[in-house]
């Protein structure tokens, strides 16, 4: 029994296929059952029927359709602009497929921590403070909140969540907080081997800046990255040319630079040697560890686990996983972690305030099946404990007081002293007043129609005047964001490769002191979602 033609319009009338382009991605569309229908509605929606029989082979089934979607928004012209904010959606798909992963019900105890039934403990009440060593012998003092998420991270497994949330506004030392509890694990037992991960390669570089800081004990820890991001002339915390010894990088460095010099006939195929020899290398290095703790992003474990690594049989070993900015990690992404580490403990470490994954739309059916933001849905049940991080350390009070408005209901506390002035500095902003400043531009916004995207040629003028302001050597401190993405390639293009310029979801993770927003929109039209946005 299947629905008629009239009640499955109806049914999809508001679920777009893959970038709004289904004439070119779908050609036959069968007819849902009535109670097919109703699962995908349901699964879509609170998933009541969690816990009943093929539950979880419909999840997968839904996952899979899902990052098929993806993939080939991947290979359309969704892929621009969205950088290593996306996971490779093909490795996620392999993982999903028959015998790349551990049988579903394995999975059923770190799936019910998401999608089961509501928790209904009382809250911890112990406010007792704990303290991180650090190096140079000064305690790392953790407030009441990061303390617990310590006491959750280091309980043993019989009485630990299997996963818990730390939801974490700008600023308010989630960085910190992971490392802390990795460094406690690993002095208090060199047998367990964590996991840390994000989707970005610089959140994964800032918790190995932060574990670096911090006594993290005797285990060995290992930033794992693809050769094409080694480079010895800057190595990342605990990266290949980070644990080669001085002498060793040295030679790295000079071979590389002279590399660098030698750009023109020929420079391919010396880049192919140098790249063929340094995995060669890295690979015997590998070979030699046994990594109590690694570092990595999410798309690098996964295909990592597929390969004949040495380093397999530590990532097998792992007993605990923190995944930091997880507001940009899909459900889908999520899933395969689960199924590669079934028996780990996972915390999720982000801001569910920022914007997901990439640019998310619930009426594209590859969105709503796959890309879901990973925090959001283990926060939308409470099947798994939740701390929120309100004390925050990187923002004064008067800079925190718009956003703790607007998104947060007035509830972070700002523990900075107000302290650089900045724009007071250049004349900009009376001294005394926030350094916000706006600037009204007298343009008007047009639209490129090859690639229907907004620009300002006016604004973009007001930008450089702007930029001429501040001093010589201030471009690295300096970010630029479009909420438009003409607009973002023709100021790239105007200003040059010393800035960075980038759209808002781009920009996510990312900080620099001085920020430029550029709104290049001056009409009010019917659709205004995605300007207004409050996430955005």
């Amino acid at each position: 029994k299947t629905l008629g033609g009239v009640e499955y319009a109806a049914l999809v009338r508001n679920v777009l296929t893959s970038s709004q382009r289904p004439a070119h991605l779908v050609a036959v569309v069968c007819p849902l059952g009535t109670a097919e229908a109703a699962r995908v509605r349901d699964r879509l929606g609170a998933f009541e029927s969690y816990g009943a029989s093929g539950d979880l082979r419909l999840m997968d089934e839904l996952f899979q359709l899902g990052c098929r979607f993806r993939l080939a928004d991947a290979r359309g012209a969704d892929a621009e602009n969205t950088g290593e904010l996306r996971v490779d959606e093909s490795v996620l798909l392999r993982t999903m497929l028959k015998g790349c992963g551990a049988p579903l019900e394995e999975c059923r105890p770190l799936l019910d921590a998401i999608y089961g039934k509501p928790l209904h403990t009382p809250a911890e009440t112990c406010e007792e403070k704990c303290a991180a060593p650090r190096l140079d012998g000064i305690p790392l003092a953790l407030n009441a909140q990061q303390s617990r998420a310590l006491r959750l991270y280091t309980a043993d497994a019989a009485t630990a969540p299997r996963l818990f949330c730390v939801r974490s506004p700008p600023g308010s030392g989630k960085t910190t907080v992971a490392a802390a509890m990795t460094a406690a694990v690993a002095r208090s037992s060199s047998k367990k081997v964590q996991l840390l991960m994000s989707v970005q390669n610089v959140a994964v570089d800032n918790m190995g800046a932060a574990l670096k800081e911090l006594d993290w004990g005797e285990g060995e820890v290992y930033n794992m990255k693809a050769t094409s991001r080694l480079d010895p002339r800057s190595p990342a915390p605990f990266d290949y040319f980070d644990r080669l010894d001085g002498e060793k990088t040295g030679w790295w460095r000079v071979v590389r630079q002279k590399l660098e010099e030698r750009r023109g006939g020929g420079w391919e195929r010396l880049e192919k040697e140098y790249d063929e020899t340094l995995m060669r290398k890295k690979n015997e290095e590998e070979k030699k560890m046994s990594p109590s703790i690694i570092l990595s992003t999410v798309e690098m474990v996964l295909y990592k686990l597929f390969t004949s690594s040495a380093l397999c049989s530590s990532l097998k070993a792992v007993d605990r996983i923190i995944i930091d900015e997880s507001s940009l990690l899909t459900e889908a992404a999520l899933y395969c972690i689960i199924r590669r580490f079934p028996q780990a403990r996972i915390v999720l470490i982000g801001d569910d305030k920022q914007l997901p994954p990439f640019m998310y739309d619930e009426r594209i059916l590859g969105h709503e099946l796959a890309g879901r933001p990973a925090l959001s849905v283990a926060l939308k049940n409470g099947a798994s404990p939740v701390i929120c991080l309100t004390e925050v350390y990187r923002a004064p009070p008067s800079l925190v007081e718009p956003y703790n408005k607007l998104a947060y209901g007035g509830t972070l506390i700002s523990r900075k002293r107000e302290g650089a002035v900045p724009l007071s500095h250049l004349g900009l902003i009376p001294t005394g007043r926030p350094q916000l400043l706006f600037i009204d531009v007298k343009g008007s916004q047009e639209r490129d129609y090859n690639t229907m995207s907004l620009y300002n040629t006016k604004e973009s003028y007001a930008l450089r005047c702007l930029l001429k302001k501040f001093p010589s050597g201030w471009e690295e401190h300096i970010m630029i964001i479009c909420l438009y993405k003409e607009q973002k390639r023709r100021v790239q293009e105007s200003i040059g490769p010393q800035y960075t310029v980038h759209t808002v979801d781009s920009s996510q993770g990312k900080e620099k002191p001085i920020v430029i927003l550029l709104t290049t929109r001056t009409e009010l039209t019917k659709e205004m979602g995605f300007f207004c946005c409050e996430k955005r």
